[in-house]
């Protein structure tokens, strides 16, 4: 990870659920992402700097698809993602193949595992440290036994986007 301060701009968002979504972007892409009213101290922690226009039109795009996704009329996102938070090229590589777990579906971190020659408790461990949720789906990823487990969002809301995506049972 840098120890630069990033500039970056977001914005918070109501969605259909019991909780606010806040999307950050870099000139780059989408950077972070977090629940709830929590932009300070995600500001803070990954020592990004707020710039109003830093993301030019980048911001608007992720924050329609995101207001696509959570009114349940978008399936895939189209947006450059910038994965200067990433704390290793492993987390990278095991979060691309979190990416390609389609809307509707789960995968076990053992699914996960198999598909990054590595460890299900590793992949749970970059997993844990997404730092765009929703746009990458850690949601997604489910125990072996099909049970919700780990997500830092809360289980309630993986519960939630699951229900949205028709991949948990009503």
């Amino acid at each position: 990870m840098r120890n630069l301060l990033l500039k970056v701009d977001f914005i918070k968002f109501n969605t259909p659920f019991i909780f606010d979504f806040t999307v950050f972007c870099s000139e780059s892409g989408v950077i972070a992402g977090c629940f709830s009213d929590n932009s300070e101290e995600v500001l803070q922690f990954y020592r990004l700097v707020h710039q109003p226009g830093a993301a030019g039109g980048k911001l608007d795009s992720a924050a329609q698809q995101l207001s696509e996704y959570f009114q349940g009329d978008r399936k895939e996102f189209d947006l450059p993602l910038d994965y200067t938070l990433m704390v290793s090229d492993y987390q990278r590589k095991v979060l691309q193949a979190v990416l390609t777990i389609p809307y509707g579906c789960t995968a076990s971190y053992g699914e996960v595992a198999r598909r990054v020659n590595s460890g299900p408790r590793a992949v749970g461990g970059a997993n844990a440290r997404n730092p765009i949720p929703v746009i990458i789906p850690c949601h997604r990823v489910i125990g072996s036994d099909g049970k919700l487990v780990g997500y830092g969002g809360s289980l309630h809301i993986k519960e939630a986007l699951l229900r949205l995506e028709g991949a948990y049972p009503a």
